[in-house]
This record gives structure tokens, sequence and C-alpha cells, in this order.
């Protein structure tokens, strides 16, 4: 890496995992997204760099104040392997998603789309929008 370059991880604002900042974003009711990867994962490679790394992605999500992390599975960390257990998963890539006020993520397909991100956001508006 040269000189003042930043990891793409820090060139947003990507968070390692960390349960306790994981639970404290959900207890606030703040929204999150939890990108479970590895460097050795294709399908996550891919899908960073065509959708969870591109500026309209970051974009919606920092328009909705999501909180982000990347949990890195590369080396096999046992946290991340008991996260990956928790959801009933045991591979990666798998993107977990918490609508804010939710304490139980939504796992989203392997493949991701910018339109699949955009409904995220899409269908909360919607939920709200029933209380008016």
């Amino acid at each position: 890496m040269e000189g003042g370059e930043q990891p793409a991880e820090m060139a947003y604002d990507w968070h390692r995992y960390d349960k306790a900042l994981l639970t404290e974003a959900l207890d606030n009711g703040r929204p999150v997204f939890i990108d479970y990867t590895a460097a050795w994962c294709i399908t996550c490679q891919v899908n960073k760099k065509l959708v969870l790394d591109t500026p309209s992605v970051q974009a919606l999500f920092k328009k909705n104040n999501v909180l982000l992390i990347r949990a890195d599975w590369t080396r096999y960390n046992p946290e991340i392997t008991q996260a990956l257990q928790d959801l009933g998963r045991n591979s990666v890539p798998v993107y977990a998603w918490y609508p804010a006020g939710e304490k139980k993520p939504e796992l989203l397909p392997p493949l991701l789309q910018e339109s699949l991100i955009a409904a995220l956001f899409s269908k909360h508006l919607t939920v709200n929008s029933e209380d008016g």
C-alpha cells in the first residue's frame, strides 16, 4: 500500500466485528449491516467491489445512519465463527441486515445487487409509513 492510501474497509465507515458494538447499536435502535467475509472468498470480493464498496451504496448506508460491520473470517476468527453459527451458517458470504429497531437480522442472498440494498430502505420506509 502506498503513502496515505487506506485499505478499502477504512475508505468507508466499516468497523471490525465487535459484539459489544453490535449490541450497543441494536440497543439504541440503529440499523446495522454486517458483511461476513474472507479474503479467499471470491463471491465476497466481487460483492464488495461491485456493490458494498461503491459510492452509491455507501451513500445509501450513510443517509440511513447504518452501522457497517465487516466480520473478516479470513483466519477463521473464533468469535466470528460463533456469530456465523448463531445465524445458522458455517461459511461466507453472509450478509446480515438489522433494520432500525430490530434485534433479529434478515439474512440476504449471497449475490448482492445495488437494487437489493436500496430495497432494504424502501421496505423500511413502507413499514413506517403505515403508522401515519
